[in-house]
């Protein structure tokens, strides 16, 4: 059973290896990395060719990072899909090989834990997603969903959706929110941890505009008009509190709140290469 990383890169020169490392040290070998870059002018492409041999990678201009997400799907050759943001890391090196065992064919979607790291701090809180509950629950509508970074899809499901390109950073809520309201589908949760995730990526510094496009995509979809309001309802509920809890970001209160209910913790790893850590070793 194999499974499809990918990757896909804009200029990450201080990042991408720290990814490529943590996916060719893993201990499972039934694996194939796809990176797929935008035309990196940063110095990128230098780095992902010194791993060329064990990888495989294009490097040509996208519409955007979905775009690319969906070249890397047309490439995939494993029976599942993995997402790793190029300043992202998998937990160790045998997580991939921890989560085959959960990969059974009945399996379509497995979604499991991420550390979320900010990248000042290098302080980390754990990121518990609720998109393998109820199909009732307040948080996945109001698009609590879960990070590509701990999500395992069945590719023949990813290469019949994709993502829908005119959506510049919410187009994995459609996808996602497309799956889980779909009774054919069977979404299994692990309580494994799947990677890092760094806060500095599209979808966490645009916030405002994800949850405009989450009201666009709710819309949009030909969904009964009840699930559409309590979709609405939901999301504006979400928004109200994620903003709240930016504000108190801002304000420095945020992370002395988390300290306080021991929800963070300083970042720590057993790689032998991390930016978050290597201060410490």
């Amino acid at each position: 059973m194999k499974i499809s990383i990918i990757t896909v890169v804009y200029n990450a020169v201080e990042t991408i290896e720290q990814t490529i490392r943590s996916i060719l040290m893993q201990t499972f070998d039934d694996k194939e990395y796809i990176i797929i870059d935008g035309g990196s002018t940063d110095g990128t492409l230098d780095i992902i060719k010194k791993y060329s041999s064990d990888l495989f990678y294009i490097s040509e201009p996208d519409k955007g990072i979905y775009d690319a997400m969906n070249k890397g799907i047309d490439i995939a050759k494993g029976e599942y899909c993995f997402f790793l943001g190029a300043d992202d890391g998998l937990s160790a090196a045998n997580i991939l090989e921890n989560i085959s065992l959960e990969l059974t064919p009945e399996v379509d979607v497995l979604t499991g834990f991420v550390w979320i790291v900010n990248e000042q701090s290098h302080r980390q809180y754990l990121y518990g997603n609720n998109y393998g509950r109820s199909k009732s629950d307040d948080l996945v509508k109001g698009g609590i969903m879960a990070h590509h970074q701990g999500l395992f899809v069945k590719s023949e499901i990813m290469k019949k959706h994709k993502f829908d390109i005119s959506y510049k950073i919410a187009a994995d809520y459609k996808l996602l929110l497309e799956l889980w309201l779909n009774p054919n589908y069977v979404v299994k949760k692990t309580n494994q941890i799947i990677s890092f995730f760094s806060n500095a990526g599209v979808g966490s510094v645009y916030f405002q505009k994800r949850f405009e496009e989450h009201k666009q995509i709710v819309e949009a979809l030909p969904l009964d008009k009840l699930v559409k309001k309590e979709l609405l309802h939901t999301n504006f509920k979400w928004k109200f509190i994620q903003m709240i809890k930016r504000i108190l970001q801002v304000l420095g209160v945020w992370e002395i709140l988390n300290a306080f209910r021991k929800q963070d913790v300083m970042h720590k790893c057993s790689w032998k290469s991390c930016r978050w850590c290597e201060h410490e070793k």
